[in-house]
């Protein structure tokens, strides 16, 4: 069977060439985190231990033998699936006419469409005017949704790849093959070759009905059989989560009802131990940056915050809970973010494309989580400098999840809409639990609106014309 490492995926070649991702170098290879996380080179002491501490519960593809055996050698109980890398082609098996099934529309991804980023498509393009001049996609709707849709994931040098999903009530009907349908018949007219990495057989047999043939089978490593089991680390089954409430209206907060569900499918795949911390409860005060703390002493404020800090050491998972406040998050909580440098030295290193501070405290073991709602209707231009500043703040081991519409979520006459919502959110939990991941499609229809955009805002200036009548 051929090597992976002899047709390298494009989403790797990209990340060389910096346009997506991230790559850290040692001495003798490299880790490249690029939707997948690809193992070039050989195995050091400094790469193995960044794998095991950041990469551990994240899909991993081996360019190299070498990198193949230490992985099966030091994790034998590693989980391996299966992936099917067809050869990039220029010329596809299209039907005369493309139409979408009975009771659907279809048609070429356009601006609206690109800024749902439907099932996280067109992440990687800063544009749409970028993603219409080396991209491609296309969308299929139903009662103004978006429920299937398939794009380029990234472009490099007339080379695409291509990213195709469906909501999963729509499944089984032909969305999938008709949208990815009219995506390939403008790549054939823009002279595109279209790389096609097929996750699945459903997605093999898809891509051999458009002409595709294969290029490779190839495995994909998980070393994390269930990211709930902390064993190596306290001794116990149960998975530690600490929640940092930001909402000043604590138990009636909307964004916790998402929370909540989030941990109930978590508990659904194994025992959890949750502690909620209703962060405007506490006295924190605000850091001064006096940088006492940075020095190796201890902090100035003798508040909340050393008590915070000792939970969050003692945490497997550490989960931000908050509504959106002027495209970020509120003051209460922002100060106790800032608070954390005391876990932090002076020292800098380099860290991919920036300097970040050397740690004072072993982090290795936490995960991230950002659960944040609110109440706009639309998901663009809302939540990117919050999703912009949690990245920053944790580079690893990270997972975000956006919800527009939010305060619906304390509408009883809403359930009939958010109840199947907060139904997804808890199969992400399950899914979170079990493999320290969550589905791109899932995760994309977790985020999108409930019900369409100028509804959601005509029943709000309704409710506020009649409180203003009301005065």
């Amino acid at each position: 069977m051929k090597r992976i490492e002899e047709a390298l995926p494009l989403p790797y070649r990209a990340a060389l060439r910096g346009m997506i991702g991230e790559r850290f170098l040692f001495e003798h290879g490299s880790i490249t985190d690029a939707l997948f996380v690809y193992l070039d080179g050989q195995p050091e002491d400094a790469s193995a231990d960044m794998l095991a501490s950041h990469f551990a519960a994240r899909p991993l593809v081996c360019l190299t033998r070498i990198w193949e055996e230490h992985i099966r050698t030091r994790y034998p109980g590693a989980r391996v699936f299966r992936r099917w890398l067809m050869k990039p082609a220029r010329t596809f098996r299209l039907p005369e006419v493309v139409e979408a099934p009975q009771g659907y529309g279809l048609a070429a991804m356009d601006e609206d469409a690109f800024a749902r980023h439907p099932f996280g498509q067109g992440v990687n393009y800063p544009s749409y005017e970028v993603f219409r001049r080396t991209g491609a996609g296309a969308a299929a709707y139903c009662g103004g949704e978006i429920v299937s849709a398939a794009s380029s994931f990234v472009s490099l040098d007339g080379e695409v790849e291509l990213d195709v999903g469906t909501a999963e009530p729509h499944r089984g009907r032909g969305l999938a093959s008709a949208c990815a349908a009219l995506m390939l018949k403008e790549c054939a007219e823009k002279g595109y070759a279209v790389h096609w990495d097929a996750q699945n057989e459903t997605s093999r047999r898809l891509a051999q009905k458009f002409g595709f043939e294969l290029e490779t089978i190839y495995p994909v490593y998980w070393l994390t059989g269930r990211l709930c089991s902390t064993t190596a680390r306290n001794g116990s089954d149960t998975m530690k989560i600490l929640v940092l409430n930001g909402s000043p209206k604590r138990e009636r907060s909307d964004t916790l009802h998402i929370t909540r569900a989030f941990l109930d499918g978590m508990r659904d795949a194994a025992p959890q131990e949750v502690e909620l911390i209703h962060v405007i409860d506490k006295h924190i005060e605000y850091c001064t940056g006096c940088f006492v703390c940075m020095r190796g002493g201890v902090c100035i404020h003798d508040d909340d915050m050393r008590a915070i800090l000792d939970d969050i050491l003692a945490s497997d998972l550490l989960l931000f809970s908050f509504p959106l406040y002027s495209y970020g998050m509120p003051a209460h909580l922002k100060a106790l973010v800032d608070r954390l440098v005391s876990l932090s030295s002076l020292a800098m290193k380099r860290d991919g494309d920036r300097y970040t501070h050397v740690g004072q405290a072993n982090l290795a073991h936490l995960r991230y989580m950002m659960i944040c709602g609110c109440g706009f209707p639309n998901s663009r231009r809302n939540f990117e400098p919050a999703i912009a500043q949690f990245e920053l703040l944790f580079p690893r081991s990270r997972t975000i999840i956006t919800v527009p519409e939010s305060p619906m979520f304390n509408a009883p006459e809403a359930a009939v809409v958010t109840a199947p919502r907060l139904e997804l959110v808890r199969r992400a939990g399950q899914q979170y639990a079990a493999s320290g991941a969550i589905d791109a499609a899932l995760l994309a229809e977790i985020c999108s609106p409930m019900i369409p955009e100028e509804q959601y805002a005509a029943i709000v200036n309704g409710e506020a014309a009649q409180s203003e009548s009301g005065k």
